[in-house]
Order: structure tokens, then C-alpha cells, then sequence
């Protein structure tokens, strides 16, 4: 009894010791992506992976480099960049182009720089053009949807550096803890659950909703 109680307990402290590794590694992982993209930058598109909607998904990284380099000349930096990957339509069992399927991000200390983008989006032709506000715990923002030259696009607008490192912990420990973190353990959803989003709630968004759905954003 004694043996098998000894093995026990040695196994049981080498399980916890490989979950405390594994949870340090994705911890770390997202942790150390979130703060990267606290860094200054500007939204580069590069080669997209092949797959379903390869010539659309080609169309919209040139477009998106070009409507990147429009907007900042008219002092909207776009920090964040992407097209939809085959892999996450599949995984939403997508057949056609989602509305997002152009992805970019900037950020916004206020309403009138809300309604900047917005204006200047619809400015440089982007058609059919509507915002909506989005608060909930792990995600603080504006999402601005519409179509440029045929590619259907979303711009999200983050009220803050601190709050979009949040959100990008909330998301990938937490809300797609499965397919982004795929070592994760209860240590990690703990953080992308619990801890990431009391970063997100540090926005000046939730005192601004009158003056944001007076210029047509959705709440």
C-alpha cells in the first residue's frame, strides 16, 4: 500500500509540474504576442496561406496595403492587419467571404476619432458603411463594417493599447482557448478568462455611448 501510495503521489506531482510548464508556455506564448503589438507599428499584409477563396483572399491583402497606406495619409495609422484564413472559415463552416474577411485595427481615444475614420473610410470608397459598438467582458471596441472594391471589410477601432493586449489574451486563452492555445490548461483559460478581462475594462468607451450613437454607432 505504502509503494502504490508513493507512486501516486510521484506521479501526481510530475502531472503537476508538466501543467505548471505547459501553462507557463502559453501563458508566456500570447503573453509575449499581446505586448508586441503594444509596440508602435503600421499593418503590413503579406502572403496568404492557400486554401478555399485563395484569388478573394489574394484580392483583399492588396487591397488592404493600399487602403492602409490611404488611411494614414489621413492620420489613421491601422496597426493590425489580416485576411481570413481557410482554416478559421472552415472552422465556421463558411462556403463564401465572410463580412470580415479583410481584418484591420487602429486605435481611437475618442468619439471624434470615431467619426474620423469613419468619414474617411467612406471617403476613399468603401460602401455601405456602419458601425457598431461592442462591450462585453474581454472585448472593448468598434467595429466598423463595409465593402471596398468588392472585398467585404472590418476595421476595429480599440480604445487603448492596454485594453487590446487584454482582448487579445481574453481571445486566444479564453474565447478559442481549443484551436490558439492548444497546450492550455486551467491555469491559462484562468487568465484569458478572469485576469485579461480586467485590462479590457479600462476604456473610456463606456462613458461615450451617447455621443457615439448620436454620430450612428449601433449599441
Amino acid at each position: 500500500m505504502q509503494v502504490k501510495n508513493a507512486f501516486a503521489y510521484r506521479l501526481g506531482r510530475e502531472l503537476c509540474a508538466d501543467m505548471q510548464k505547459r501553462a507557463l508556455f502559453e501563458t508566456l506564448r500570447h503573453g509575449a504576442k499581446a505586448l508586441w503589438q503594444l509596440l508602435p507599428r503600421t499593418a503590413r499584409f503579406g502572403k496568404v496561406a492557400p486554401g478555399m477563396l485563395l484569388a478573394q483572399r489574394q484580392r483583399a491583402a492588396t487591397q488592404g496595403q493600399r487602403l492602409v497606406k490611404q488611411l494614414g495619409r489621413s492620420g489613421i495609422n491601422v496597426v493590425r492587419g489580416r485576411v481570413k484564413s481557410p482554416a478559421s472559415m472552415l472552422a465556421k463552416g463558411l462556403t463564401a467571404a465572410p463580412d470580415d474577411l479583410l481584418g484591420m485595427q487602429a486605435y481611437v481615444r475618442n468619439p471624434a476619432e470615431v467619426q474620423a475614420a469613419m468619414q474617411a473610410l467612406k471617403r476613399l470608397g468603401v460602401k455601405n458603411v456602419s458601425a457598431a459598438g461592442k462591450l462585453r467582458p474581454g472585448y472593448a471596441g468598434i467595429n466598423i463594417k463595409g465593402m471596398y472594391r468588392n472585398t467585404p471589410l472590418e476595421l476595429q477601432l480599440s480604445p487603448g493599447r492596454l485594453s487590446n493586449a487584454g482582448q487579445l489574451l481574453e481571445h486566444s486563452l479564453g474565447y478559442k482557448a481549443t484551436t490558439e492555445a492548444p497546450y492550455s490548461t486551467f491555469i491559462d483559460r484562468f487568465v484569458g478568462r478572469s485576469v485579461a478581462p480586467r485590462m479590457v475594462q479600462q476604456s473610456w468607451l463606456t462613458g461615450q455611448q451617447p455621443a457615439l450613437a448620436a454620430m450612428g454607432v449601433q449599441f
